[in-house]
Parts: C-alpha cells; structure tokens; sequence
C-alpha cells in the first residue's frame, strides 16, 4: 500500500506543480511538469503489472 501512496503523492504533486507553473506564466515548465506526471503513471503502472504478472507465473511454475 505504501507503493501507491508514494505513486499517488508524486502524480498529485506533479499536478500541483503544473498548475503553479501555469499561473506564474511558465508554459514550458507546465508541460514537463504535466510530461512527467503522465509518464511516470503509466511507468509506475507498467512497473506494478509486470510484476504482478511475474508473480502469476512464478505462482503456476
């Protein structure tokens, strides 16, 4: 559990970081804030999935 909520604090401190960079006018710091909330979800997400699909395996072996 402690994995998702170290995924879910840096997506929403990502997004939190996107939204005071478009309010203070940096657009570009804005998109590579909103890139790297973006890729690290799915990153994160492929990491989990693979993992848990290594388990099923490990668990039919």
């Amino acid at each position: 559990m402690v994995t998702y909520g170290v995924i879910v604090g840096t997506v929403i401190a990502a997004g939190l970081v996107e939204a005071r960079c478009r309010n203070g006018g940096n657009v570009t710091g804005a998109l590579a804030a909103q890139r790297f909330g973006r890729f690290f979800l799915v990153g994160a997400g492929l990491a989990l999935s693979w993992q848990w699909i290594a388990g099923m395996i490990a668990l039919l072996q």
